[in-house]
């Protein structure tokens, strides 16, 4: 959900009150999945919604009640709050941010690759190769910069 404003979306949280009071996302709303049905008028459902949970379970049963209900915009957080946690912890260091940064250009790669692939017209396959080597091109730079830990 990139860049929009934080009253663009809704940050849903559908676990218990007090597992929310222990830890939260900042800006989330709680409302516990039991409650979800009757509650679901606090709810706009033109704004995307973003589920979370404690892993991943409740939260995909409230996406899957809120898209049954008209909300044109629902995501669920795979791995709930266990797994933001754990990538907030990756970005706190050096290798952790360089390791998420390969991640995420080997996975534009092969999305670039793939479609590449699949298209007929020249100008697209081109439009669609020029950044995939431009990724190629940073992960060797991004695997230098983990090889040499002094450097960044």
């Amino acid at each position: 959900m990139g860049e929009r404003p934080r009253e663009g979306y809704t940050l849903l949280d559908v676990r218990r009150p007090r597992e929310y009071e222990k830890e939260r996302i900042p800006g989330a709303t709680l409302v516990p999945l039991p409650e979800l049905p009757d509650r679901m008028g606090e709810l706009d459902p033109d704004k995307p919604v973003l589920v979370y949970c404690a892993v991943g379970g409740r939260s995909r049963a409230a996406a899957q009640l809120l898209a049954g209900k008209g909300f044109k915009e629902v995501y669920n957080l795979k791995g709930g709050i266990k797994a933001w946690q754990l990538t907030i912890a990756t970005l706190q260091t050096r290798e952790g941010v360089l390791s998420v940064a390969m991640m995420l250009e080997g996975r534009a790669l092969d999305l670039y690759s793939r479609y590449a692939q699949k298209v007929r017209a020249p100008e697209t396959m081109e439009t669609l190769l020029g950044p995939a080597d431009q990724d190629k091109g940073h992960l060797v730079l991004l695997g230098k910069m983990l090889e040499e830990p002094g450097k960044i």
